[in-house]
């Protein structure tokens, strides 16, 4: 395939192993917005209660999930000329590489394709409305081809997990982990704009996005590797799950830190006071673990081997890792009170159990540590600083406060070094509760550290929202407060 001009400063081109994608013929600048176009094909839940009802019934009777049935219905309703459009320009599981069929992608691929069939089938029989109804094997073949063209190359529009969209240009970037160049956002004009995050992108580059979402971007490059092949049906080959460090995977340097009887790092090596400590860490050179590498411990600086580390490192580190990413999903969605207080007290029992086998620089014991500040400090808010409220209780306050601080500063930095995308509202909701105290609790080195982080945050809000946003606005209004709290 020939390159193809598809925008200002920009081309189609093709590559082996992702197939159609962006370069740019032009250097862009940070913040500027690359990339801005209404959806070519939208997919919404339907607003027809009786086609909604027969989504609900299809995904009860099929192995479909229910937005698949979104999609049937939506491709159904859209003309011709879209329709085709679909089908013939965007990558679905009918048109993965053979290079790429290994056994995870091609079982993959055959569970998407029969899913999508049986979606499709089930709508042509009982489709509401009746008109979308048909039993011709061309359409039915279109539909479930629309089916995979969504699930793996569709946007979020506004938010919705339901509510996804196709864009001409924009579902065309290549995926990276670590580090995308650029930033979907879904505007108010109902455009979707891709936004350059890096520096700057020369000319030439391909532009790249990040198809993991707050999640699994957030976890090693196994557990990354693994949710793309089984979600987008490729094995990702970027540069943070080959050839970078594997910041996501520190663990605790066998040469700086002695373990107890049980094999496990001392409580007090982690955590003291109820603030969670950085210690010595062995980084491996390499992410991908097919190919040999050495390790570095960020103290010492010692290079440590493969065997070295598999010898000291905790045997149950996988299992550690898959629990606390099923723990971080469930607590993501709207369980009701009762069971995510289970989940809640599940947290609070195994975290330290977690950082003594993996050490505080592993991805999964700062997942848990991000879960505990998120679950403090909106208890505190809600409960409008009850600690406060009573006469005697300000050391407590004072101690309660001054944590929350540094275990926010302890994930802000992991995130920094990983190469991944602050956490606003964790950012927001810690900063709310610190400046409520007036900052008074805060030593100035801790109040410097937090102030910095707040606005190298802020300006993240500020590309990834836009400068007038709710959030970009609290972020940045938050960051005033505490600064003039450091010089009153």
């Amino acid at each position: 395939m020939a390159a193809t001009k598809c925008g200002d400063g920009l081309e189609l081109y093709w590559c082996k192993d992702m197939g159609t994608c962006i370069r740019t013929l032009r250097e862009f600048r940070r913040s500027e917005v690359i990339i801005c176009e209404t959806p070519t094909f939208e997919v919404h839940p339907p607003t027809n209660e009786e086609c909604l009802r027969a989504c609900n019934a299809g995904a009860s009777s099929t192995s479909g999930d229910i937005e698949d049935f979104f999609v049937a219905h939506a491709f159904l309703s859209h003309c011709p000329q879209v329709q085709e459009e679909i089908c013939e320009q965007f990558c679905s599981h009918k048109s993965i590489p053979t290079s790429l069929r290994h056994s995870a992608i091609a079982k993959a691929r055959i569970r998407i394709q029969q899913q999508a069939e049986e979606v499709a089938a089930w709508w042509g029989r009982n489709a509401v409305p009746e008109s979308q109804r048909t039993a011709d094997r061309e359409v039915l073949s279109r539909v479930a081809v629309a089916i995979g063209v969504c699930q793996l190359n569709a946007h979020n529009l506004g938010g919705s997990s339901t509510s996804r969209g196709i864009f001409r240009i924009g579902s065309k970037l290549a995926h990276a982990c670590l580090r995308p160049s650029t930033i979907y956002r879904f505007t108010s004009n109902g455009e979707g704009a891709h936004i350059v995050l890096a520096s700057s992108i020369k000319r030439g580059e391909p532009l790249t996005t990040c198809y993991l979402g707050p999640i699994y971007g957030h976890v090693s490059s196994r557990l990354r590797i693994k949710f793309l092949s089984i979600s987008k049906l490729f094995r990702c080959r970027c540069d943070a799950c080959t050839i970078d460090p594997d910041y996501m995977r520190g663990l605790p340097c066998p040469r700086c830190l002695m373990k107890c009887q049980d094999g496990l790092l001392a409580l007090n090596e982690v955590r003291r006071n109820g603030v969670w400590r950085s210690h010595a860490t062995a980084v491996r050179a390499m992410a991908d673990a097919s190919i040999p590498s050495q390790w570095r411990c960020n103290e010492c600086l010692q290079v440590i081997s493969d065997d070295q580390m598999n010898a000291s490192s905790s045997p149950r580190e996988f299992d550690l890792e898959d629990a606390v990413l099923n723990l971080r999903v469930r607590l993501q969605e709207e369980v009701p009170g009762r069971e995510r207080e289970k989940l809640v007290h599940s947290l609070h029992n195994n975290i330290n159990d977690v950082a003594r086998h993996l050490g505080t620089s592993h991805w999964a014991t700062i997942s848990m540590i991000r879960m505990e500040t998120e679950e403090q400090a909106n208890r505190l808010l809600l409960q409008n600083v009850h600690l406060n409220c009573r006469q005697g209780e300000s050391d407590s306050s004072e101690d309660v406060t001054r944590c929350l601080v540094e275990n926010f500063l302890l994930v802000a930095r992991f995130d920094k070094i990983s190469g991944v995308n602050g956490d606003i509202a964790l950012a927001r909701d810690v900063a709310l509760y610190a400046t409520s105290k007036c900052g008074a609790v805060l030593d100035e080195g801790l109040k410097h550290g937090f102030h910095e982080m707040l606005e190298s945050i802020t300006e993240q809000a500020k590309i990834e929202f836009g400068s007038l946003s709710f959030e970009a606005q609290t972020l940045n209004q938050l960051c005033a407060t505490l600064k003039s709290q450091m010089h009153g």
